[in-house]
């Protein structure tokens, strides 16, 4: 059975709410500082550039192409049971023992546990992609990647080997690197052992339909090493999907057309789209979403969000808020009065478990807060009623900062079921971010 595994990712439940070079421009963090005013582009510096994948430390040299050569087995074919997934424009073929669980962010399109052996950590593989023309070189990543290892001893370089080659009409870039791995604050669950042999078995993949792939196997280094030759298996089965190779040929990358009309969103199908527009910035949504009119003049937007397939009656929803120029307080402000609307089950702090994350998408700063609990929005004044608190509920809110007209606030709520089940439209919406107007210095 053909399995489809879409692009965002936690989204948001995670947001953003990317990823992307995910290490080096998503960054998980609880810092209050603002958001920078000038957004740093999604892609890295050209070759030979030092960039710093962590922020502050010590930068890494950009080599300006695989320097080693590897063994990597070229068109070898996944030797064990496996179903293919449908990934931005890619199909990939998955072994069945691999266990799917929800992206923990947005650009990180699919993410799956790879079973260790008794009394060894598990691996874990994960999948980016953040969008046409953006992620960087293969070179740039790889030397980012590489930044993450700590020789296991003195002169030992990380990087074991490198390959390239073409494969079913893609660009195929490998690499595998071993080390004591420290991956900065990104990583997905517990931090890997400082003292323990870590490994990397990395791949990317150019001149698919919907722009490259970047997948990477991490864990610790006995496991990687029998996952070779499975990882080469998936290697010389990945396809660019026909149909969607032969659409991008004949027609430019679709855009968000105008309000009812058809747009393509991610690669697996299409998405009716709505083009919809906030002070200085114009998106899509999905058609699906049923605008209503707003009851507060704070509120630019506001759209009934349906539930799942499986219950479609579990609506949430989506809401713009605006409040002028200059107006709205603080980015950490703003993510700690979301999280004051969730409560925990257990009583700890919303704000410190909550998962918090910045980015940039074009020309727009982003940051993100993700939270599941009982929710109750702020009193929308001294003599409006007490809010109806509801249990179950998860609250995504992204602080949108570079549009003409000062910064949006985007606020999706609902039961968890469904926010999670929107986190694919949700990447539609942040990758169709548009400037309207001269942006603000």
């Amino acid at each position: 059975m053909k399995r489809s595994i879409s692009y965002l990712s936690a989204i948001v439940c995670s947001l953003l709410l990317a990823a992307c070079n995910e290490e080096q421009i998503l960054y998980k963090t609880k810092a209050t500082e603002p958001i920078p005013p000038v957004p740093v582009q999604l892609g890295m510096p050209p070759a030979g550039q030092a960039i710093s994948p962590h922020g502050a430390g010590g930068s890494i040299p950009i080599p300006a192409a695989p320097a080693k050569s590897g063994s990597f087995a070229k068109g070898a074919s996944l030797a064990e049971a496996a179903e293919p997934i449908t990934l931005a424009g890619h199909s990939i073929p998955v072994p069945t023992r691999y266990e799917s669980r929800d992206p923990s962010s947005a650009m990180r399109i699919a993410e799956f546990r790879v079973p260790g052996a008794a009394g060894e950590s598990d691996g874990e593989w994960t999948v980016f992609y953040f969008g046409k023309g953006q992620g960087g070189s293969a070179a740039d990543n790889f030397a980012r990647w590489q930044g993450q290892f700590k020789p296991l001893a003195a002169g030992k370089d990380p990087m074991v080997a490198m390959d390239e080659f073409e494969s079913n009409g893609l660009r195929i870039t490998t690499g595998e690197l071993e080390g004591f791995y420290n991956p900065g604050a990104m990583a997905a669950g517990p931090p890997p052992p400082a003292d323990a042999p870590w490994a990397m078995i990395a791949l990317v993949v150019e001149g698919g339909p919907e722009g490259p792939l970047f997948l990477r196997w991490t864990g610790p280094s006995a496991l990687i090493a029998r996952e070779k030759a499975a990882i080469e298996g998936i290697a010389g089965g990945i396809r660019a999907e026909g149909a969607a190779v032969a659409a991008a040929a004949e027609t430019p990358p679709p855009g968000v057309e105008e309000r009812g009309q058809d747009a393509k969103a991610t690669a697996g199908g299409d998405l009716k789209l709505s083009r919809v527009e906030a002070p200085g910035v114009a998106f899509a949504v999905p058609a699906t979403w049923s605008e209503s009119a707003s009851p507060s003049a704070m509120r630019a937007l506001q759209f009934a969000i349906p539930g799942p397939a499986d219950n479609p009656g579990a609506t949430g929803e989506f809401v713009v808020f605006y409040f002028g120029p200059g107006g709205g307080g603080t980015v950490d402000d703003n993510l700690r009065r979301w999280a004051g609307q969730i409560t925990r089950a257990d009583g700890s702090s919303t704000y410190d478990k909550a998962d918090i994350e910045r980015t940039t998408i074009g020309s727009f700063s982003l940051a993100s807060i993700y939270a599941e609990g009982t929710y109750a929005p702020t009193a929308m004044g001294p003599m409006a009623p007490a809010p109806v608190a509801r249990d179950g509920f998860a609250l995504m809110g992204i602080i949108v900062e570079g549009g003409a007209e000062g910064p949006l606030y985007l606020r999706f709520t609902g039961p968890i079921e469904t926010v999670k089940a929107q986190r694919d439209h949700i990447g539609v919406l942040l990758r169709s971010l548009e400037p309207m107007g001269k942006p603000q210095p």
